[in-house]
């Protein structure tokens, strides 16, 4: 049977890794001696197996795909008992890690150990060092970079001699790893944070390692958010900063935030116009010359009078948009815009060309803002526009991120694409992936996720 031939990108996200799993994984199996004379790109395909592996995505032959992977690589230099590696440049970032000493029976017998041999490995094919630690997601054994031992800053485990870092986000600040940058924004429309908390929304937030996360609709005070032991432990994971802007007409209604690991330069609350602002519609964290967004358009779907508030802010915000985009701030634009731009937006097109979200003039301002051609073709791209990201990373996907709590539309998958991040020209060129979360469910909304390569 011959081999089809796959190329695992950097910054290759799991469900790529899996579908060169589900077409190679037959063909390389785990025979070492194989591997090692596969060409480049079905050697790339075996690193992916081996992430998925130890991931647990897949099976439970992460010991058999790690030899592979180590003999893979040490093939042409390895010596019997003695490894050595070193971290090639990725996208001209590179540093160097001192030789590591052990041999397989060591290894075997210590399973962070080998998360540890199989990182350092990766590192040397091309993935993105941030985004293969990320996959791995587990506290990992690290080897002494640049000579250097971590006692200072680390657990020392002294019957192994290694050096253990208790988070995986410690790893990725430290300074000791020079490694490709990676930025990761999630837009979550909670539909009520305080419920969406109660169905473990934070569990799972804590194990995305998230650097922006911006909500809509908080539906809370911030005094019902934060300010205790009790509420923190609720609402503010470790680590993070928290920025609320709740709305003030009408409590436990729309509100917007922000979670941040960096402190932000400066956050803004008020664009100008007092029936938006009051709302609780909009907050923007500054961080250096970058911005991120958080956005609640107004709906519609209540009738004409919310429709009538929903087209006079598009048409005021129209050109604060087109201020932003000519001022060279690179805008990261997250948020519930309650308007789908296409028919790969929306599960019932033709059924919802007259309702709120969908109506054609509303598709128009939305895509007239957009350099792609993924909108209705009612416009025109607008050259040297706003970024679709979800379209960058996924011209033709059909995905949703929105469903009505009515009619099991969810179970049935009827649904709408109305969370974005739209991003500035230059932004949108390091869109390294985009996700959307249908599962597990926290809101009717799903969170929404893309990595950049770019630090914050």
């Amino acid at each position: 049977m011959e081999a089809k031939h796959h190329e695992l990108r950097a910054g290759a996200t799991a469900g790529d890794i899996l579908a060169i799993v589900n077409e190679t994984g037959a063909l390389v199996g785990g025979d070492a001696d194989a591997v090692a004379c596969m060409d480049h790109q079905r050697q790339q395909a075996t690193v992916g197996m081996a992430l998925v592996q130890v991931d647990g995505h897949r099976g439970d032959g992460a010991w058999a795909m790690a030899m592979t992977l180590l003999t893979m690589i040490d093939a042409e230099r390895a010596d019997a008992d003695v490894r050595a590696t070193q971290i090639a440049p990725y996208d001209g970032v590179g540093g160097e890690v001192e030789p590591i000493e052990a041999d397989h029976a060591t290894i075997a017998q210590d399973g962070h150990g080998l998360r540890e041999w199989i990182v350092f490995r990766i590192l040397q094919v091309e993935c993105g060092v941030a985004h293969v630690l990320r996959l791995l997601g587990r506290d990992l054994y690290c080897p002494h970079a640049r000579g250097e031992r971590w006692r200072d800053r680390c657990d020392v485990n002294q019957d192994r001699g290694r050096h253990q870092r208790n988070s995986i986000s410690a790893l990725l600040s430290s300074s000791h790893i020079l490694m490709a940058a990676c930025m990761r924004i999630l837009s979550f429309n909670a539909n009520g944070l305080r419920s969406a908390a109660s169905k473990g929304f934070f569990d799972w937030f804590r194990a995305q390692d998230i650097d922006v996360m911006c909500v809509q609709e908080t539906k809370a005070q911030e005094h019902q958010l934060r300010g205790t032991p009790e509420l923190d432990e609720q609402f503010l994971p470790e680590g993070y900063h928290a920025y609320f802007r709740d709305a003030t007409t009408k409590k436990g209604y729309s509100g917007v935030a922000v979670y941040c690991k960096r402190e932000p330069d400066e956050v803004r609350t008020s664009l100008g116009r007092e029936d938006f602002d009051e709302e609780g519609r909009y907050i923007e964290a500054r961080f250096g010359n970058v911005s991120v967004v958080s956005f609640y358009i107004p709906s519609g779907s209540s009738g004409e009078v919310r429709q009538a508030v929903k087209e006079d802010v598009m048409k005021w915000l129209a050109p604060i948009l087109d201020e932003w985009l000519a001022s060279g701030r690179d805008y990261i634009l997250c948020g519930d815009w309650n308007i789908v731009r296409a028919k790969n937006d929306i599960k019932n097109w033709a059924g919802n060309q007259k309702n709120s979200g969908c109506l054609p003039h509303e598709r128009a301002w939305l895509s007239g803002m957009i350099d792609d051609d993924r909108g209705d073709g009612l416009v025109a791209p607008r050259q040297g526009g706003w970024k679709d990201s979800f379209r960058v990373a996924k011209p033709d996907a059909v995905e949703y991120s929105w469903w009505s709590q009515r009619g099991a539309a969810r179970a049935k998958n009827v649904g709408w694409r109305i969370d974005y991040q739209f991003v500035t020209p230059k932004l949108a060129k390091k869109i390294r992936s985009a996700e959307i979360f249908p599962e597990p469910k926290f809101s009717d909304h799903a969170p929404y996720l893309v990595d950049y390569d770019q630090a914050l």
